[in-house]
């Protein structure tokens, strides 16, 4: 059964790879989940290579260009060893050492699951924290959230039933909880409600945005320039949702606030996934 499945499965990619206006970036397990068509990631990066290289000029450190550089290598090469060795402690990821946290800070969790992020950052500043702010559209994990952040014992926390974007709106959404992963997709058969955080008129500081939310990352910063220009808050943005954010959102951010420093960080030792862009003053 699982020979027939992968022979449909490469035959309906080879006939979608013919049609006009359809791109096929990743195969999934056709070949091994997470293997790059790597011709056409090759055309790509070269395409982008001014914007690559600007990327690898603006960070700062050793370690962030050596991640940096080693998963652009595997995106054109599905080579395996490159992601090997680059591996962060899991504990650290949104909280290293080099993102400073005070008593006063005003903390965005976009993409907050099960809330075990916010949790773990009440527990970092011993609850000496000014607010919370979470945003978890799938109606399940929001539950949870909700539960979870009761259980904990925190306070000043707002939890949001909606995906946070350039705009607000209602979108298309493919749900899979199962997996810690549901996705703003054209094709999805459930709609959210989405908000920008710029027109929530947040009048109070904000110091730090956590994003993970499954390929969205760029429209919600495009939804928060304000308060980033405004506040300087610190960042931990997710870039591996989508193959072409490992260069593009740094792009961006580098471009449009020159003022940040930038760390990369990497969290899976087993494939190419978890990798965090930080933006620190």
């Amino acid at each position: 059964l699982k020979e027939k499945y992968e022979k449909y499965k490469m035959q309906i990619l080879d006939k979608l790879e013919k049609m006009q206006n359809v791109e096929v970036f990743c195969r999934g397990d056709v070949w091994k989940q997470g293997m790059y068509d790597v011709e056409e990631l090759k055309k790509m990066t070269d395409e982008d290579a001014a914007e690559i290289e600007f990327v690898r000029s603006k960070l700062s450190d050793e370690r962030s260009l050596t991640i940096f550089n080693r998963l652009m290598q595997y995106r054109v090469s599905n080579d395996e060893t490159l992601y090997e060795n680059i591996s962060s402690n899991v504990q650290n990821q949104y909280f290293e050492p080099f993102v400073p946290l005070g008593n006063d800070e005003f903390f965005v969790d976009a993409g907050g699951y099960t809330g075990e992020t916010s949790i773990y950052f009440a527990e970092l500043v011993k609850q000496a924290y000014k607010k919370i702010l979470i945003f978890e559209p799938d109606e399940i994990l929001n539950a949870v959230v909700h539960e979870r952040i009761r259980n904990h014992g925190l306070h000043d926390v707002e939890i949001f039933q909606k995906g946070l974007f350039s705009h607000s709106g209602t979108i298309a959404f493919e749900r899979h909880p199962e997996e810690g992963a549901s996705t703003i997709k054209e094709s999805g058969t459930d709609h959210i409600e989405t908000i920008s955080l710029d027109e929530m008129m947040i009048t109070d500081k904000v110091t730090y945005i956590k994003m993970d939310i499954e390929g969205s990352e760029m429209e919600a910063l495009e939804g928060a320039k304000n308060i980033i220009e405004r506040d300087h808050p610190k960042l931990a943005i997710c870039i591996y949702h989508k193959v072409y954010d490992l260069w593009k959102i740094p792009y961006y951010l580098m471009k449009k606030y020159p003022f940040y420093k930038f760390y990369i960080r990497h969290y899976n030792p087993n494939n190419f996934t978890e990798t965090v862009l930080y933006a620190v003053l």
